[in-house]
């Protein structure tokens, strides 16, 4: 199976549009010509034509023009391009296309980004078109005529090395006397000598995975499964794993680790085989032994989840889902109705724990350099001259699990808090004052959207 395969053939004609400077530039271009002559990508005029140029300029104009009129009139076979030119015996003579190779298949090509949109002028092309067409074809005649008596001075030094040159065969053999010495790229194949040929170690894998679920094909995007969101594409439309599971005719397998394959490897295995290499904890951002939810592909250490995962919850066959997702899975009937803002502050805080959790998780994670996490009393100098009542998140844990709150409001209350501290003791301190006013935005943004608010009302601090 070609890595190739794997790639939509609008990919692989965006890669060609970004490329065809790079390939024009290439130095003796004959035998890349004659391999598109060989597999009927080019007429036959237009090679003759170019293979006589002597001219590095003339050449380098046409070999572009050559790759404008394969974009234009052969899209159909971007496929059969890129195979054709992605031969052993041309990535050797042409380092350019070594490089583009490894671009496309290690993921540092983004096929997604937005590129500006192509500037045409049809009415003043169709004019200068028609007025400088002959001018280009007579300049073109000149140059070529040029080029063919200064060829003729020196034909007979010449000979030899045009008729290697021009030689359609794709055959790299040689005489021993003609050998030059090549160094062979080493990280263009797909698997190292003697290395299982595994579809795993291509490079291009890093990003995204072809995967199968029953009779539907889709590609996974890596990056989009590590955050928890839509991931798997199938012709444009975006599929949860779950989603994709039910798409492929699985819903009642419940599994989606086990019923998506990659070249029958489960994604349950891939998983498994990132958590042992480089994964890391999906609240504090460390490493260690960590425990991967059944639902989604995130990794917590057992005592940075909330609630805290025991390991006799561990130990049973039950699948363990993740804070994130029994939230995601009961939501839709959690609130059958809309709540006003007050309403929400109102509710006992015992009904709410897994809100509680989910917002608490939220924010420990946004908080990427553990800022609000600790006592700031302990480290932070004069702390307590400024502020009077200091209040952080793992406080706040501590008495959520003591069943110190009694309302939602006192929870929202002492959240809040966090971040006004944050703004007054920090003054002169821009870059703290906006980052806790980032974390407080994604707050009141979560707990409006868990608690199904959607109109603006005051702050939780106003409420009271």
């Amino acid at each position: 199976m070609d890595q190739l395969d794997f790639l939509t053939d609008e990919e692989l004609l965006r890669f060609f549009r970004c490329s065809r400077t790079e390939m024009s530039c290439m130095e003796q271009p004959h035998t890349f010509l004659n391999q598109l002559r060989d597999h009927h990508l080019i007429p036959e005029e237009m090679y003759k034509k170019l293979i006589r140029c002597r001219s590095k300029e003339v050449r380098e104009k046409g070999v572009y023009q050559v790759l404008d009129w394969v974009e234009a009139e052969r899209p159909d076979s971007i496929k059969v391009f890129w195979n054709c030119v992605f031969r052993d015996h041309l990535l050797q003579q042409y380092p350019t296309l070594r490089l583009l190779r490894n671009r496309l298949l290690d993921g540092s090509f983004t096929f997604y980004e937005k590129l500006p949109k192509k500037v045409e002028k049809e009415e003043e092309e169709d004019k200068k078109k028609a007025s400088e067409k002959g001018e280009e074809e007579e300049e073109e005649e000149k140059e070529e005529e040029e080029e063919e008596k200064t060829w003729k001075k020196s034909k007979q030094k010449e000979r030899s090395e045009s008729a290697e040159d021009e030689q359609p065969s794709t055959s790299t053999q040689s005489n021993p006397s003609q050998k030059r010495n090549i160094q062979r790229p080493t990280n263009y194949f797909p698997f190292r000598k003697g290395e299982k040929d595994d579809i795993w170690t291509w490079p291009i894998y890093k990003t995204q995975l072809p995967v199968t679920c029953g009779d539907k094909e889709g590609m996974l995007k890596r990056d989009k499964l590590a955050k928890g969101e839509r991931c798997i594409v199938v012709q444009g439309r975006w599929f949860t794993p779950s989603g994709f599971e039910e798409f492929g005719g699985k819903k009642s397998s419940k599994k989606w680790k086990y019923s998506i394959r990659c070249s029958g490897t489960t994604l349950g295995e891939l998983i498994q085989h990132d958590q042992d290499n480089d994964d890391d904890c999906f609240i504090c951002r460390s490493q260690g032994s960590l425990i991967c939810c059944d639902e989604c592909p995130r990794f917590f250490h057992q005592r940075c989840h909330l609630p805290n995962v025991d390991d006799a919850i561990l130990g049973d066959d039950r699948p363990w889902m993740c804070t994130f997702c029994v939230l995601r899975a009961s939501h839709s009937w959690y609130h059958p109705t809309q709540m006003t803002y007050q309403e929400a502050l109102t509710c006992r805080i015992s009904d709410h724990l897994l809100e509680c959790q989910y917002l608490l998780l939220c924010l420990y994670h946004a908080d990427e350099e553990h800022i609000f996490v600790k006592d700031p009393c302990i480290n932070v100098r004069n702390y307590t001259s400024v502020i009077k009542t200091p209040i952080w998140l793992d406080r706040v844990v501590e008495k959520l699990q003591q069943n110190l709150y009694q309302s939602m409001q006192h929870f929202v209350s002492d959240v809040l808090l966090i971040f006004t501290n944050c703004a007054t003791f920090n003054r002169d301190n821009a870059e703290l004052r906006v980052t806790g006013e980032r974390l407080k935005d994604l707050f009141e943004r979560e707990f409006k959207s868990t608690f199904s608010i959607q109109l603006q009302h005051p702050t939780a601090s106003n409420s009271q």
